[in-house]
């Protein structure tokens, strides 16, 4: 009997749990997720249902299609339906080098692809560096900070007299954000790459470039197409006239690169499609009908069952499992060689580490960024400028010693291991 009134006791407490959570939920619908995730589902400010949308309806007589699959496994449509359209909306591009050869050649065979993203994958990245610039380098890591930014085009038939205006909104405020746009020297005479549009009086952030038969599109600034920006009809225009570069054709709107499963340092983006609990966890009706039947689980468990064991000593879990994982990916390329690629990926991710750990929005270790990182990590001003000057000297290397890479190495471990956790 006192076992059952337990139980009893128990499932009435999780019924006022459940029902205090549900109250609470609707209370805070009103709230938004002010993150940029520009996923076509997602219907936050930074989302990109609006431009989804939009894509739907932009061409009647064709189709259109959102892909979420790898390139490689009929992600892309084969060239004997007839020129088609892709499109990417996303912060980073994470595609691994077969995926990143693959949109490439379809490029190549007459469509065309509109990426709009901060960063490029590698495979992409070099194309420009290599095919469309003459005679200086690609650089994609230019940016301007500020809340408030304009656009306008170069094409007089689409060229604004008063430009279009564009600021970053977070909660109930403006903040500063780093706009990002290309080299204007790559556009000099002599280049293959055709500048389309600028920011804030002559700063390049839209571009074309013919590979083979087809063009691909690139745009530095993917908040211009989110929700909160589309529901305005002055930036509304803008996209529209960004999309008028497109020729007629199907449409179809990627978000298999929006995930770093992706990526090319993570061992699972070779393809592979995500697993069925990733489906559960990334629906939120479906995750918390998971969650309760894992706490009901749980509590059978704790109620149903009586200890018939002595107490097990407890074996602490091992510690840093996550770095264990980086470490094991950079012993991978470390024992292939490929040093300055390691090194590139090391300082990547040690600027999103830095992004995402202390707010600093920074796309490289200038004077400005090292003196709010030391104060925020508690590392040495000189710790940090270490970092910066060893990537410095060793980023444009075609080949470097085992020595020099474990050297730029050990100084990022100091920086991790020594900052504020």
């Amino acid at each position: 009997m006192k076992s059952k009134g337990l139980i009893i006791a128990f499932a009435i407490t999780l019924l006022i749990g459940l029902i205090i959570y549900f109250v609470y939920v609707n209370r805070n619908n009103n709230k938004f997720d002010w993150s940029e995730s520009y996923k076509a589902s997602d219907i936050e400010p930074y989302g990109g249902f609006i431009f989804s949308n939009l894509l739907d309806d932009y061409f009647p007589k064709h189709e259109f299609n959102i892909n979420k699959k790898s390139y490689l496994k009929s992600g892309l449509p084969n060239i004997k339906k007839g020129p088609s359209n892709f499109i990417f909306l996303g912060q980073v591009m994470y595609l691994n080098s077969r995926n990143s050869d693959s949109l490439i050649h379809w490029i190549e065979k007459g469509n065309t692809a509109l990426i709009i993203a901060t960063e490029l994958p590698n495979k992409i990245d070099s194309i420009f560096k290599y095919k469309a610039v003459y005679p200086i380098e690609w650089n994609q890591g230019f940016n301007i900070n500020d809340s408030n930014i304009t656009a306008n085009f170069y094409n007089p038939g689409l060229k604004r007299i008063e430009n279009y205006n564009f600021h970053y909104q977070y909660i109930d405020k403006k903040d500063e954000f780093h706009w990002r746009h290309l080299n204007g020297n790559q556009f000099e005479k002599g280049s293959n790459l055709e500048a389309l549009g600028y920011i804030q009086n002559g700063f390049v952030n839209f571009c074309s470039l013919n590979l083979g038969k087809g063009k691909l599109l690139y745009h530095t600034n993917p908040l211009f197409f989110s929700n909160y920006h589309l529901i305005q009809e002055e930036r509304a225009e803008y996209v529209a006239k960004v999309l008028s570069y497109l020729p007629e054709g199907d449409i179809i709107l990627d978000q298999y690169a929006l995930s770093w499963q992706n990526n090319p340092l993570n061992n699972r983006g070779s393809g592979s499609e995500k697993s069925p609990l990733s489906f559960i966890l990334n629906n939120e009706a479906l995750r918390w009908g998971w969650y309760t039947f894992i706490l009901l689980i749980l509590s059978y468990i704790l109620i149903g069952i009586k200890r018939q064991q002595k107490a097990i000593k407890v074996i602490e879990p091992l510690n840093n499992s996550s770095l264990e994982f980086v470490n094991t990916i950079g012993r991978l390329q470390f024992l292939q060689k490929n040093h300055p690629s390691l090194i590139r990926h090391q300082m990547r991710y040690l600027m999103l580490y830095i992004r995402e750990k202390y707010r600093i929005y920074a796309t490289e270790l200038n004077e400005e960024t090292i003196m709010q990182l030391s104060l925020k990590s508690g590392v040495n001003k000189e710790d940090i400028q270490a970092i910066q000057d060893k990537f410095v000297l060793l980023r444009n290397y075609v080949e470097l010693e085992d020595k020099q890479a474990i050297e730029f190495y050990k100084l990022i471990s100091k920086f991790l291991n020594t900052s504020k956790k």
